[in-house]
């Protein structure tokens, strides 16, 4: 998924939030990418978020590289930016719930 054109690639969402004491910015890239070698997948997703604690400045960059099964028509930019974000949520929920 790395090694994929990324720079070819149109950006297609970006958003910004302030929560928690961090400012955060985040990029999506998504592309269809044919014969991929995982069973079913059709798009490969980019996210990069870019995090920067308010109180100390401290910035940190993440690259993440994820897959669906999601056709191009079944979920836009904005769709698949939004499902990111919530399986995050979801994820941090069910951390702290185990606890």
């Amino acid at each position: 998924m790395k090694d994929l054109p990324w720079k070819e690639v149109p950006l297609l969402d970006r958003t910004r939030a302030t929560a928690h004491g961090r400012d955060e910015f985040r990029w999506l890239k998504a592309a269809t990418v044919p014969r991929l070698p995982f069973p079913h997948a059709d798009q490969a997703l980019q996210i990069v978020r870019r995090r920067r604690t308010i109180r100390t400045g401290k910035v940190s960059i993440e690259r993440v590289y994820a897959i669906t099964t999601l056709t191009v028509h079944q979920a836009n930019a904005a769709d698949l930016a939004e499902r990111v974000r919530g399986h995050w949520q979801l994820r941090i929920v069910s951390t702290m719930s185990g606890m």
